[in-house]
């Protein structure tokens, strides 16, 4: 068995190879700001170092091949290569994360002999081309090839016959396409079946977007030339939104304000960065925290700043709570507590208890200690709120272990909130799904407006009417 992690040194060096310049690849501060929050591995950077490791003698032979991109490979996620030989001539490998399936390719082996011609549609790989987009669903044109010989040899050592290099240029080629090449959003790839075959197209590739569907973000591509023939499917990156300071300060009363000392647990992303800017905009003296997320933290700062107001943003891991953040904790009389900070939340077809462990230490371990810790440190009751969710109300079973300690930490703050000696007060709301980088989707699906929720929740906990 193999493994590997991918690292951004595997990612520059596939750009370049590919052509493939993808933001999502390369850029943490773009995909911070999509639904997969993290960097993305190349999808077929993994399956051709799957090829050199499994069949590299044999990739000439491949006369077909069917790829399925199960579920995203981050950067740095380690992946496991296992390897199924069904008959003689077709070849199944099988890459998956310690928990989960992540590729799957079929391999299809022929003597048959494809001639591949001299392309007339070639990048120069020492200039960066940027061709022009059109409307996606009327979109067709040439599949660009980027024949750099030299790098397939040094990144790929085992790929060294004159045949099989011409099966992977064409097959990264694809990468490139659905990459950056399609539309004005980038896209990322979901499956692909490729036959090497001789085509009356000899000096160059057509492709063609046979189908797209809008609401999925999904499309189709027909892909005929030069040696090949292949259909694609392919999702093109929703954008998000953006939340900025301006409009959510255009949108609040003029008369609404509440100057208070105010925490922002999880502030740098989704729910926590409305709230942030809600409540900068009503004029409260705003301190949020991030853990990874630093340039998006920095991000909602300099909007802030260019309004001419401030806020502060401090690094705090609530999974590893150390002195300088108890002594942070207790150094401001924080009247009022926001807890967003939460791992991807992730469905499941059966229980994951190792999932539900993680979850319970954000929501209820964590909580229990920061609790614990601003505990007489504030003259006044400090009010917090404690964000839960709707699919507890509809018996989600698809997100069990989210509503198993969702509700749990339910329970807790109900008990808290029957003690009247202590010095806060809890309050909790069981949220619909809100447009955020964390429950974005490909699919268009009904998402409630979060400026209005979280405005309502902060007055609630105020008693502003």
């Amino acid at each position: 068995m193999y493994k590997k992690r991918f690292n951004n040194n595997d990612q520059v060096k596939f750009s370049k190879l590919s052509g493939d310049l993808n933001p999502i690849h390369l850029d943490q501060s773009y995909a911070a700001n999509t639904l997969f929050q993290k960097i993305v591995v190349h999808g077929l950077n993994i399956v051709i170092w799957s090829l050199e490791k499994v069949i590299s003698s044999n990739i000439k032979n491949i006369i077909r091949i069917k790829i399925n991109f199960l579920k995203i490979v981050y950067l740095n996620e380690e992946i496991f290569l296992n390897v199924i030989k069904k008959n003689k001539n077709e070849i199944q490998i099988i890459i998956k994360s310690k928990i989960e399936k992540k590729v799957i390719i079929e391999t299809f082996i022929s003597n048959k002999k494809i001639f591949f011609k001299k392309n007339i549609h070639n990048l120069n790989y020492n200039k960066k081309i940027i061709l022009k987009r059109k409307i996606l669903k009327k979109i067709n044109g040439f599949l660009y090839l980027q024949k750099n010989i030299k790098l397939i040899k040094r990144n790929f050592p085992k790929i060294n016959n004159t045949i099989a290099v011409e099966k992977i240029i064409r097959l990264i080629s694809l990468s490139r396409l659905v990459g950056i090449q399609l539309n004005s959003n980038p896209g990322i790839l979901a499956s692909i079946d490729l036959s090497f075959q001789n085509c009356n197209l000899k000096n160059k590739i057509l492709f063609k977007v046979k189908k797209f569907i809008k609401k999925f973000s999904f499309c189709e591509l027909d892909i005929e030339g030069n040696g090949i023939k292949a259909k694609i499917e392919a999702f093109i990156i929703p954008e998000l939104n953006n939340f900025s300071f301006k409009k959510i300060k255009q949108k609040i009363p003029k008369e609404l304000f509440l100057r208070k000392n105010v925490l922002i647990i999880g502030g740098s992303n989704g729910l926590g960065e409305i709230a942030v800017k809600i409540l900068c905009a009503l004029d409260a003296n705003v301190t949020f925290t991030y853990n990874n997320n630093y340039i998006n933290a920095k991000r909602t700062i300099l909007d802030i700043k260019k309004n001419h107001l401030k806020c502060k943003c401090v690094k705090f891991n609530v999974t590893k709570i150390k002195k300088k953040d108890t002594k942070f904790l207790k150094s401001k009389e924080f009247e009022n507590i926001y807890y967003f900070p939460t791992p991807k939340i992730m469905p499941t077809k059966k229980f994951n208890n190792d999932l539900y462990k993680k979850y319970l230490n954000y929501y209820v371990l964590s909580f229990k200690k920061i609790l614990k810790n601003i505990k007489n440190c504030s003259k006044k009751k400090i009010k917090i709120f404690f964000p839960s969710t709707i699919y507890i109300s509809e018996k989600n079973k698809k997100f069990q272990e989210y509503v198993n300690a969702k509700k749990k930490a339910e329970n807790i703050c109900n008990s808290i909130n029957k003690r009247n000696n202590l010095q806060y007060h809890i309050l909790y709301e069981r949220l619909p799904r809100i447009l955020t980088r964390q429950s974005s989707s490909f699919y268009d699906l009904n998402y409630s407006d979060g400026f209005k929720i979280i405005l309502n929740i902060i007055k609630k906990l105020n008693n502003i009417k």
